[in-house]
């Protein structure tokens, strides 16, 4: 477990260069996951009765995410994925994160809230700084 933990440290210390093919897997992993998704969405929007307007949303949602993915099998330093003005959001709000943490701890300090509160919604802010955190492109 604590190697596991410390390894990513200990690679960045020792200035080791990064796996090349890690992004152009993680691009795989995306395209093959939005596919099965596509693929699986006539199916499980019938189960649901979902309406054919959402259907159709979901639909224009997937495959622009998919649009937005350009990779080819065995050049992995082709691989990139276009910003778009979600990726532009998030950078904006994951630089907020740490004054909306700094304020609740602030809160914390005066004694407004308890240690309890602050943990429990500092567990939700670290969710969120990791939903709103970039992949690396770079393979670090």
């Amino acid at each position: 477990m604590v190697q596991g933990l410390t390894m990513p440290a200990i690679v960045r210390w020792a200035k080791l260069d990064p796996d090349p093919t890690e992004f152009d897997e993680e691009l795989l992993a995306e395209q093959t996951g939005l596919r099965a998704e596509l693929d699986a969405l006539p199916a499980v929007a019938a189960t649901l009765d979902s309406p054919p307007a959402t259907v159709d949303a979901v639909r224009s949602l997937l495959e622009h995410k998919l649009s937005r993915i350009h990779r080819e099998d065995g050049h992995p330093e082709l691989a990139a994925r276009e910003p778009n003005e979600v990726d532009l959001k998030n950078d904006l709000q994951s630089a907020l994160v740490p004054k909306k943490r700094e304020a609740i701890d602030r809160l914390r300090r005066e004694g407004l809230i308890d240690d309890v509160v602050q943990r429990r919604v500092q567990a939700r802010l670290d969710l969120e700084e990791l939903r709103l955190a970039p992949p690396p492109e770079d393979g670090t």
